[in-house]
């Protein structure tokens, strides 16, 4: 067996086996073997090698330590395991045939590490005859390995577009679909093989008109403007959407970027990736319409709409604003709200705020005054929600109504009501008022009546009448309680006539020093022609009398201040808000008298109990002082005007109805010179019996015969029975069994002609109310003095 030689002996002579030598060839033959050997050694990343049928290696060139690496025998030594029966086949398949080889193959070099070799080759006999396959092997890792990368890349980008979700198209200059994805046939209806080929005028022809049809603006999508535009570089990497009618009937939306880039040929690509975006269009699309619709809401919702950040900062203002508010939206967007809200308001509003977003729940707010852009206030309400935008950032959206009106009917809803309470408790006090002075004057009419007489008999130095005088004055007193009790029940007798307010107030002077008691300071302005007012004088001048006293008392133990006023008035300037009487005024123009004091004023409950009977903030009550004005200005159809407060003292202002005409004169009285004598009979009928022996003694000192009965059965008998001689009748109204109007109807049937004076403890008006018999003659109202009675029989049967 030869023995084996090392590389580089075999690089140094180029023959491996060592039997030629011996054979003698000949010089020349040596000669020729040293220039090939040479010339194959020259060869740069190239290694000529020569095997044998059993694969050693014959001849290695130079070349071949890089290639092969340090000592072998054989080639499969220093080839990677992996390829090693590719190259043996290779090889065993050149010696079996004079076919051309090729391979390519990993090898370890002279680093170890493992190399791309690409050998080609074929087999030859020698000389010799022996078979032999010589490889010309070349060193291409850089070549293979970019080949492989791009390879790699290629396949990357090949299963990314066959499996990506995006239509993938790339088109050449000519606009001719070189390479579609896959995905085609399911978006758009169309496979990549009937896509490739064709131009982007028949792909995109549908697509162009839809697009255009869809277009929110006039001109449309021009798809095939699009690709020159990419293919020019001018819109290179634009974002465009469009839509596109699929063969199923439905639109889809899709949006596209085009690149362009050169190709191996030289010429520009494009490259056009396309997404279906229709979910998101469609989204987008209904967003729209939500904005839309929203808006259209906002717009015609009479409500203001805000939108705040959580800075409380106004993101946006509803068009509303500007007919509410007065603010155009874009004067107050970006402000505080908060400015808007009336000082007193501010920290209720600021707090349903921040409990809004800190809990993330609906909140109320508040009812709260807001200023208008002209500086007046209007009550709002609202609520609001808060929301948290795509940005993470928390808004408010508060929907506020303006209730401005509402508020107002409500306040005077409330007001009405009061009113309402008011005049049902005045009216409640009012009957019992009446009743109870109906009762009084019964039994005072006898007592005063009484002692008058008894003054009559007794001498005027008989010890006992200095105590019958008192009864007297005591009756009297009493009596002018009762007055004031129908005063403020508002049924008092009125003996009406025009009067200058000012010169009646003028002439009070003296009346309004002694009211004061000289402990404060009177001013007084009355105005001077002023029309005139239907009216009672003596009840006007207690209506001023109290007041100018109840001033006098607010002062206290200072020294006060008064002021009286008269004037004319408006109804449109009234306050109605501080009107406690009058409401309803139907009048234009009311003549007013105003008391006004320095005191301590008063609290809002102080006020509401000051018009009923008997109450007093002093120790205690005089009477019905305030009371009976009310009842006084109500039977006079006037209006009574409060303005009072704790240490500003109280402001009362009478009004009353101006009246047509001139200012009546008072006609002068005169008295008679002595008592009158009569001649006729008169039937008294009445269930008090003091009353009838009061009336029957004193008709009898007037000369005139007198019948009696106890109640209107009896009076109609007894009338029956005498009905020719009775030349009067006096008759209670109140009675039990059968009442006098029941009582005079009956009369009247028996002789119509006969004269009738009612005699009550009631007013007159309040009598007349509930007396629906024929006319009268007269009437008389209980407490009366005996002179009063004489009187009123005189003035109806003559002198």
């Amino acid at each position: 067996m030869t023995q084996r030689r090392g590389l580089d002996e075999v690089l140094k002579t180029g023959v491996v086996d060592p039997a030629a030598d011996k054979a003698g060839r000949s010089h020349a033959n040596s000669r020729a073997r040293d220039h090939y050997r040479k010339l194959l050694d020259s060869l740069p990343r190239t290694t000529v090698v020569e095997i044998g049928p059993n694969g050693r290696l014959l001849y290695v060139s130079a070349a071949a330590s890089g290639l092969l690496g340090g000592h072998i025998d054989t080639m499969l030594e220093r080839v990677h395991p992996r390829d090693r029966k590719n190259v043996s086949e290779a090889l065993s398949h050149g010696f079996a045939s004079e076919d051309t080889i090729t391979m390519v193959f990993s090898t370890r070099g002279l680093t170890e590490e493992y190399i791309w070799c690409e050998a080609s080759g074929r087999s030859y006999r020698d000389e010799e005859g022996n078979q032999r396959v010589v490889l010309v092997m070349q060193d291409i890792s850089e070549r293979f390995t970019a080949g492989l990368a791009l390879q790699e890349s290629e396949d990357r980008f090949r299963s990314l577009a066959e499996n990506a979700s995006d239509l993938i198209v790339e088109l050449d200059e000519e606009g001719r679909v070189l390479y579609a994805s896959p995905n085609h046939k399911e978006l758009i209806g169309q496979s990549a093989e009937e896509i490739i080929g064709t131009t982007i005028n028949e792909v995109d022809m549908r697509l162009h008109r839809v697009a255009a049809t869809h277009s929110q603006d006039d001109e449309g999508i021009d798809v095939l403007e699009a690709f020159h535009n990419t293919l020019a570089r001018r819109d290179e990497g634009n974002l465009m959407t469009y839509p596109f009618e699929h063969p199923d009937g439905t639109t889809r939306w899709f949006e596209r970027r085009a690149h362009s880039f050169a190709g191996r040929d030289g010429e520009r690509h494009v490259v056009v990736i396309s997404r279906d975006v229709t979910e998101r269009a469609s989204a987008e699309q209904q967003l729209r319409l939500s904005e839309e619709r929203y808006r259209i809401v906002a717009d015609m919702s009479r409500d203001v709409i805000f939108e705040t950040s959580e800075d409380g900062i106004l993101r946006y203002a509803s068009p509303t604003c500007d007919q509410v508010l007065g603010f155009a939206p874009e004067e107050i967007v970006g402000t505080s709200p908060f400015e808007l809200v009336h000082p007193e308001d501010n920290e209720s509003v600021r707090t349903s705020f921040a409990r809004a977003i800190e809990t993330n729940q609906q909140a109320a707010f508040p009812t709260c005054r807001i200023r208008h852009k002209d500086g007046s206030w209007l009550y709002m309400e609202g609520s609001g929600i808060p929301y948290q935008r795509v940005d993470g950032v928390v808004h408010l959206i508060v929907l506020a109504r303006d209730v401005t009106q509402r508020r107002l009917r409500d306040q005077e809803h409330r007001e009405f009501e009061a009113q309402v309470r008011q005049a049902q408790k005045l009216e409640g006090l009012g009957v019992m008022a009446g009743g109870i002075a109906h009762d009084f004057n019964n039994f005072l009419t006898p007592i005063l009546g009484e002692a008058m007489l008894l003054l009559d008999e007794i001498a005027d130095d008989d010890p006992a009448r200095a105590r019958v005088n008192k009864i007297r004055a005591a009756s009297q007193r009493a009596a002018l309680l009762t007055s004031q009790m129908l005063a403020y029940a508002g049924k008092s007798t009125l003996a009406t006539s025009n009067i200058d307010l000012s010169q009646l107030v003028g002439e009070m002077a003296e009346l309004m020093e002694s009211a004061t008691g000289h402990s404060a300071v009177f001013k007084s302005n009355l105005k001077s022609d002023l029309p005139p007012i239907l009216g009672d004088p003596a009840q006007i001048t207690q209506v001023v009398m109290n007041l100018i006293t109840n001033a006098s008392e607010a002062a206290g133990e200072k020294r006060g201040a008064i002021r009286i006023e008269t004037g004319l008035i408006s109804i449109d300037s009234l306050n109605r808000g501080q009107l406690v009487l009058g409401t309803d005024l139907d009048g234009s123009q009311y003549v007013y008298v105003e008391v006004q004091d320095n005191g301590a004023g008063m609290t809002p409950a102080i006020q509401a109990r000051i018009f009923d009977p008997f109450f007093t903030t002093k120790f205690a009550g005089r009477g019905l002082g305030l009371a009976a004005v009310l009842g006084i200005v109500r039977s006079h159809h006037g209006a009574l005007e409060i303005d009072s407060g704790p240490q500003r003292g109280t402001r009362f202002r009478v009004l009353f109805p101006a009246a047509e005409g001139e200012v009546d004169v008072p006609a002068a009285t005169t008295g008679l010179s002595e008592p009158w004598r009569g001649k006729g009979t008169v039937l008294i009928v009445d269930d008090d019996e003091g009353v009838i022996d009061l009336m029957q003694e004193t008709l009898r000192r007037a000369g005139l015969s007198v019948l009696t009965a106890m109640d209107g059965q009896a009076g109609i008998q007894t009338f029956s029975e005498h009905s020719d001689e009775i030349d009067l009748v006096l008759l209670d109204r109140t009675m039990p069994t059968t009442s006098g109007e029941d009582a005079c109807l009956a009369m009247r049937e028996i002789r119509p002609d006969v004269p009738i004076v009612l005699v009550s403890g009631y007013s007159e008006e309040r009598a007349a109310e509930h007396f629906q018999g024929p006319d009268l003659a007269g009437f008389l109202q209980k407490p009366f003095l005996p002179e009063q009675l004489v009187e009123r029989v005189r003035s109806v049967l003559g002198p």
